[in-house]
């Protein structure tokens, strides 16, 4: 006889669905801000759910709403963590950011201003 042990290490991975970018338009920076939505993968292993970890890279990004949360989320300087019940396979997570634009500012293609990562709970 012998008895077999075995545990499992909660393990969420991510992955970007849709580039981390915004296309700025010169009608964007007439408006003050942009709306980028950035999606990404998730997988987790974790049955009590993972975190979405959302941090600023810049003073820009000023709210921030993911999928299943009823309203935005301000974005200060720590952040925002945001949980999520886990689900078998791979789920995809929306991040919408409101972005505040300042007149230098010039149209095209510039970097998401967060920081989006995953945690097991």
């Amino acid at each position: 006889r012998f008895i077999v042990h075995a545990e499992v290490t909660p393990r969420t991975t991510i992955e970007p669905v849709s580039a981390a970018t915004i296309e700025v338009s010169a009608a964007d920076i007439r408006r003050g801000y942009v709306e980028p939505v950035a999606r990404y993968r998730v997988r987790s292993n974790d049955p009590r759910g993972f975190l979405l970890q959302v941090r600023p890279q810049s003073l820009h990004a000023e709210a921030v709403e993911v999928a299943g949360v009823a309203e935005p989320l301000a974005l200060d300087v720590d952040g925002v963590d945001v949980y999520h019940p886990w689900a078998r396979g791979a789920q995809e997570v929306a991040v919408r950011v409101r972005v505040k634009l300042h007149d230098r500012v010039r149209p095209g293609r510039h970097a998401l201003p967060v920081h989006v990562s995953v945690a097991a709970l």
